[in-house]
């Protein structure tokens, strides 16, 4: 019963970690070309900070769920895939500092002002996704 319940919770703090790192990015890039809105150079730093939290908290319940022992290695990989994914995605949204993304990157820029709702909702569905399936795996187990 604690592995289902580990997985469920340490997904859904990588996903949410994916949701602010685009929220965070998306408002940096509202403001006019030339400068960004003093409030979201705020929001972008503690989002990215949030984010790394709670990627950590998915590992400590990656290995407080003894590594999911008793999911099918997909979930497994599944959770593998999106922690990496995250941490690249917030290391590349830091990397490429976001603030000159219209002069440097122009389709980026707007990639990413118009992506945070959609990223978002994906990352909602897909929770509820492997959600559903955890528990149902556990179900069938008992």
């Amino acid at each position: 019963m604690k592995e289902p319940l580990a997985f469920i919770i340490g997904t859904g703090a990588v996903l949410l970690a994916i949701a602010f790192v685009a929220n965070g990015v998306a408002a940096v890039r509202t403001g006019p070309l030339s400068e960004i809105p003093a409030a979201a150079e705020g929001d972008y730093v503690s989002f990215g900070v949030l984010s790394i939290v709670l990627y950590t908290v998915g590992i400590i319940c990656y290995f407080r769920g003894n590594r999911f022992a008793s999911l099918s290695p997909a979930s497994r990989r599944t959770f593998w895939i999106l922690l990496c994914a995250g941490l690249l995605i917030t290391v590349f949204s830091y990397v490429l500092d976001p603030g000159q993304w219209p002069v440097r990157h122009r389709n980026l820029s707007v990639a990413a002002r118009e992506s945070s709702l959609p990223v978002s909702v994906i990352c909602g569905i897909t929770w509820i996704l492997l959600t559903v399936r955890a528990r149902r795996n556990l179900s069938t187990d008992v």
